[in-house]
């Protein structure tokens, strides 16, 4: 969930540090915890946010070649949407262990 957020917001605003190759799949490290991945997922939304208020419009367009611009309203949806896809995924594989639905 991390990467992605940081694909999408950090082409509006100024570049991000260089990331580990090596940690931008979705394979997980021997090292990798939970705790960890959390932890990442936290420090991306607090970078995204900081692009938010480092902007000075929704209508921002991000730092793309132009046959792919995109505006800062466009990537904050698209951040919306994948988190809310995400976490349905995993309320399917939840319901699936357990049983439980929410209803």
């Amino acid at each position: 969930m991390a990467t992605p957020a940081r694909g999408t917001a950090s082409d509006v605003a100024p570049p991000w540090p260089d990331q580990d190759p090596a940690r931008t799949g979705f394979e997980l490290a021997d090292d990798d915890t939970l705790a960890g991945s959390i932890a990442r997922y936290v420090d991306e939304c607090a970078a995204s946010r900081q692009v938010v208020a480092n902007s000075h419009d929704l209508d921002d367009v991000a730092k793309q070649p132009p046959d792919h611009a995109f505006n800062l309203r466009f990537a904050l949806v698209h951040m919306i949407e994948e988190t809310a896809r995400h976490n349905g995924h995993l309320d399917l594989m939840r319901e699936a262990i357990d049983g439980s639905t929410g209803e």
